[in-house]
């Protein structure tokens, strides 16, 4: 499969085309350029959008989170090549679900791709899941979970605990500890008085 153009009413994006060359293609954009959203995209075109997603104190459903900025509907068309013919994805805003509508037809004939639909679509091309594809072939940023290695060199060894810090001075000795030397005298260390001073 080889997907050769993109059009997206979705979130930022409003009626936005990418055309895919052959070969590996990159998005080099700037901050919220709009590289996460087609990526987003792409995987809604494949699977659709969950309708029983709520939003949660910290993030926003998929289903409202990429709501066309503009108040268009949410609304995309995909042109790829599968089985060595073209093919054009549709999908839409159908009743209470702003992806629930669903097409695939042969791009010369405007003929209905047999066996193809919203729900299997994207596990017939792609040949796996949706939970599949989201650990595999969709990896954003917030599915890279932080490594111990990578934690401790930004400066927050995974070993510390929230709100201690993580560089303690170390404990100074005490004389119990450190053993006795000439003319000096070890307390029990229960004792206080060990931390004063000797005078001379």
């Amino acid at each position: 499969m080889k997907i050769k153009r993109m059009t997206a009413t979705f979130g930022a994006l409003e009626g936005a085309t990418l055309n895919l060359e052959e070969g590996l293609n990159l998005l080099q954009l700037p901050n919220e350029g709009g590289k996460s959203t087609w990526c987003a995209f792409l995987r809604a075109m494949f699977y659709g959008i969950p309708t029983r997603e709520r939003d949660t104190r910290t993030t926003l459903a998929e289903k409202n989170r990429y709501q066309p900025w503009s108040g268009s509907p949410m609304a995309g068309e995909m042109l790829l090549t599968w089985g060595g013919r073209d093919l054009i994805l549709r999908r839409f805003a159908k009743g209470a679900s702003p992806f629930g509508g669903f097409q695939a037809v042969y791009a010369d004939t405007g003929e209905t791709v047999p066996g193809l639909t919203g729900e299997n679509c994207g596990e017939r091309l792609l040949g796996v899941g949706r939970e599949v594809y989201q650990r595999s072939a969709f990896v954003g940023s917030p599915a890279c979970p932080s490594t111990p290695i990578l934690t401790w060199r930004s400066g927050s060894p995974p070993w510390s605990p929230p709100g201690r810090r993580t560089c303690p001075t170390p404990r100074r000795k005490r004389p119990s500890e450190a053993g006795s030397t000439a003319g000096s005298t070890t307390r029990p260390a229960s004792s206080p008085a060990w931390r004063r001073r000797r005078r001379p």
